[in-house]
């Protein structure tokens, strides 16, 4: 049952996450668009810190149970910021219309922007999720710590404001193209750590970089 909930939560966020990203983009054009959406993109890092605290805090009287109840509340916040959020009236207007504009967007470069974000997921969960596990097995607790899992949040949000602050001085692609090579060397860092040091400094350098 817990599964079948968890699956449900996933729809919402699958959902929640794009049509945020698109409404923001529909409100900014240019340097201004990439820089609001990496910014938005940062209150991910937040919501995790803000999650991880409340766990921390609040599990001993709560418990799991009592947390999830807890963070239901941002759902009923989120429906009431959309009460006074305007949308543009904007006619669509002839299939036909969009049919053509369907096939300009779908370009030689969509499977490949595509491709790229299975990979960035793929890294990013395998570094949260995956490679702990690893580390756990050969001996290095420090990773299931509440210090260390604040750590690599913490990490994140210079990594979200660099973004945002090279997107303005250089193409979006080369930003990209940059974060994606360093998150490979952080990932060989990281997955080799034997030390604590070693493990915290490569966390934040993934985690940044990621």
């Amino acid at each position: 049952m817990f599964l079948v909930i968890r699956f449900v939560v996933g729809i919402g966020l699958g959902g929640e996450l794009p049509v945020a990203a698109t409404f923001i983009s529909d409100l900014y054009q240019g340097k201004v668009r990439r820089k609001m959406l990496i910014l938005a993109d940062s209150f991910w890092a937040l919501g995790w810190l803000v999650a991880a605290l409340l766990s921390f805090l609040l599990s001993p009287y709560l418990g799991w149970r009592g947390l999830l109840l807890l963070t239901v509340l941002s759902a009923l916040v989120a429906l009431l910021f959309r009460k006074h959020i305007q949308e543009d009236n904007v006619e669509y207007v002839k299939d036909r219309h969009n049919i053509d504009n369907w096939r300009h967007a779908f370009t030689r470069t969509t499977p490949l922007l595509w491709l790229a974000w299975l990979m960035v997921m793929f890294s990013y969960y395998g570094m949260f999720m995956w490679l702990p596990s690893i580390l756990i097995s050969r001996g290095n607790t420090i990773v299931t710590s509440f210090g260390y899992s604040v750590i690599m949040i913490i990490a994140q949000l210079p990594g979200y404001f660099g973004a945002a602050w090279l997107s303005g001085k250089i193409k979006i692609k080369y930003v990209f193209a940059i974060y994606m090579v360093g998150t490979a060397g952080g990932a060989i860092l990281f997955g080799s750590a034997t030390s604590l040091f070693m493990t915290l400094l490569a966390g934040c350098i993934l985690s940044f970089l990621i």
